[in-house]
């Protein structure tokens, strides 16, 4: 309960906020934490060193907003605008998924094979397909500095503004994003080195299973794969047979019951290879042209 005369320290804020978080999450210590230092724009092993530290009555109608917020499964990504991928800070929004750690995988493994491509002396192409937030392109950016070209495709305009926006927060370099269907591309593109995605994968069954946060928040036309999961599988096979050079490779994540059926869809043209993540389950799918 809050008084309205109780002198509102960080140890009041911190209480008041797992009593109210306690039943709604079962990280709801670490919850309140991140939720209050946001608020306060203080690291939260400030929290712990100060907890007698007097907070405004404004800040503290803020905090207790979002609390409210979380109560009803607002993600805590989206209350404070931001995730983590990659050791970087990505602006997100309800506009695009909240990037996940276990995609960060993909930037383990094109690092792992990029000395194939130092080889040529010239700049190395690459093209993301369902790029959301942008963190798969502008992290391979960052990484990868001068040595390579992006075009990032997504068919939300509002997914592209908050890709772009996350460009210029993180002074990447330049990576071409565009508004595009991947079913009925109007831009032109030509051939690429490196060819990813982290598409749309689930199936009817999946999307009735979702957790609240992500049923009641997350954009579902990120998450529907169409019936079974593998619609958007079939359009990339054409793309690859298209427009990925011979000495190339592309990198896309998976449903890992799918994993199988996936891997069928690229094999007839090419070698694949499933692909586990830090979780131990099948998430990848890494593609070769034979």
């Amino acid at each position: 309960m809050l008084y309205k005369n109780t002198l509102k320290t960080i140890s009041y804020a911190l209480k008041f906020g797992r009593d109210k978080l306690i039943h709604s999450s079962p990280t709801s210590l670490l919850e309140v934490d991140i939720l209050l230092s946001w608020c306060l724009n203080l690291p939260k092993e400030y929290l712990y060193s100060h907890p007698e530290y007097i907070i405004s009555d404004k800040t503290f109608n803020k905090f207790n907003k979002l609390l409210n917020l979380r109560k009803k499964s607002y993600p805590i990504s989206y209350l404070i605008k931001q995730k983590e991928f990659y050791g970087r800070n990505f602006f997100v929004n309800n506009n695009v998924l909240i990037p996940r750690p276990e995609t960060e995988t993909i930037i383990d493994i094109i690092k792992k094979k990029f000395n194939r491509f130092l080889k040529f002396k010239r700049k190395i192409k690459i093209l993301d397909i369902c790029t959301g937030s942008g963190c798969i392109p502008i992290t391979l950016k960052m990484e990868l500095e001068k040595k390579i070209t992006i075009k990032a495709f997504d068919i939300s305009t509002e997914a592209i503004k908050v890709a772009k926006k996350n460009l210029q927060f993180l002074k990447s370099g330049y990576v071409n994003f565009y508004i595009d269907d991947l079913f009925n591309i109007k831009n032109s593109i030509n051939q690429f080195d490196i060819i990813t995605s982290n598409p749309p994968y689930l199936d009817a069954l999946d999307l009735t299973q979702l957790s609240n946060d992500v049923k009641q928040h997350e954009p579902i036309l990120a998450l529907d794969g169409g019936k079974d999961g593998l619609k958007f599988y079939l359009k990339l096979a054409e793309l690859i047979e298209k427009h990925l050079k011979s000495e190339g490779f592309a990198i896309f994540e998976i449903n890992e019951k799918y994993a199988e059926k996936t891997a069928a869809i690229f094999s007839i043209k090419n070698s694949c290879e499933i692909i586990k993540d830090s979780f131990n389950k099948e998430r990848f799918i890494l593609i070769q042209k034979k």
